[in-house]
């Protein structure tokens, strides 16, 4: 079984049409009444307010009275204005639709009333009598009007779209369901942004001295960002002091370290070249040995003896190596001799 719920606009729609058949049954009771008495006043119904005599049924009207115009194929009466009218239509209804969209605009929307008694006119009769345009407006005005007994029930401030908002006060936050606008149940405004319906309030009482809680908390939260940035900066500002600090502890490694390298280099240098001046001393003193072996070669005779090399300069040929003793030589002095001899030494005589 399909299970169907009642709409709750149309439940007020019926209500409020309810409430003018009521009304029109309660003015037609007392029209009745008045009549049966036969007073020659007028009856008190606030529906029935004109004097006009009624049209009888021998006397058709021919022709409408607010345009003049005869009846005819295209003016015509309707066969009835309401059924509280106790008389023939006198109005074509051309003149009954534009006098209904007159009244819409200028009286209230169940005020509307017939033309020629004022008896009031029904959603029915509207509807039946009214062009489309002036009948949707009609819709409209007494849609709003049954809607409107709701307390709950609210209308955007931004379209005119109206919806129930059942939680009422308790929340007070209202979101239009067709432009999504937030709205404030409690005022009928605009919802008040970072404010509190109590708070919105204490706020016209006093615009001037007036800060919301959120407020507060800002001014609570930028006076902590306040003091954490200053720590921040202490922090940075030590932080820096300490990198400059170890920097230039760096820069003085770095300057030792050059230092040390430069003179170590300089060393390296000194090193080089001090090697260099004693290999070309080698290098001389071994020149100058190749050179003094080739002149003591080329300038003495080896000892027979000891091999001691020996220069004759002058005098015999009978030498004596002064490196043996003297009995050695003695032995040696025939030897020397003919060895000067053969070596081409030249002497006047030979010692013995």
């Amino acid at each position: 079984m399909r299970r169907t719920t009642s709409n709750p606009y149309e439940d007020m729609i019926k209500n409020a049409e309810a409430d003018l058949e009521r009304a029109y049954l309660e003015s037609m009771k007392s029209f009745n009444d008045h009549s049966q008495k036969g007073s020659s006043e007028p009856p008190a119904s606030p529906t029935l307010v004109s004097s006009e005599p009624f049209v009888s049924p021998e006397n058709d009207p021919t022709s409408c009275i607010i345009c003049t115009e005869d009846f005819s194929g295209e003016v015509r009466p309707p066969p009835w204005i309401s059924l509280a009218c106790l008389h023939e239509p006198s109005v074509c209804l051309g003149c009954l639709s534009k006098y209904i969209k007159h009244d819409l605009k200028n009286k209230i929307w169940n005020q509307l009333s017939c033309p020629e008694c004022k008896a009031l006119l029904i959603y029915e009769d509207i509807k039946r009598l009214a062009d489309s345009e002036t009948f949707a407006k009609y819709e409209q005005v007494s849609f709003r009007s049954a809607v409107g007994t709701d307390t709950n029930f609210v209308w955007c401030r931004g379209c005119d779209f109206g919806q129930l908002h059942e939680s009422g006060a308790s929340q007070p936050i209202i979101r239009c369901l067709k432009c999504g606008l937030r709205s404030c149940f409690v005022h009928g405004i605009a919802w008040h942004a970072r404010l509190t319906c109590e708070e919105y309030d204490e706020m016209i009482r006093d615009p001037e001295g007036f800060k919301s809680e959120l407020d507060k908390e800002d001014e609570e939260f930028d006076e902590a960002k306040r003091r954490q940035d200053e720590e921040d900066e202490r922090l940075a500002r030590s932080l820096m002091e300490r990198e400059k600090l170890a920097e230039e502890g760096r820069q003085r490694q770095r300057h030792a370290e050059a230092q040390r390298q430069a003179r170590a280099e300089q060393e390296a240098q000194a090193a080089r070249k001090k090697r260099e001046i004693q290999v070309q001393e080698i290098r001389k003193r071994q020149q100058e040995e190749k050179m003094s072996l080739a002149t003591v070669k080329s300038t003495t005779k080896q000892c027979p003896g000891c091999q001691w090399p020996i220069q004759k300069n002058q005098g015999c040929s009978h030498m004596t190596c002064e490196s043996l003793s003297p009995s050695l030589c003695e032995i040696f002095c025939s030897c020397l001799e003919a060895i000067s001899r053969g070596l081409g030494y030249q002497s006047d005589q030979v010692t013995d």
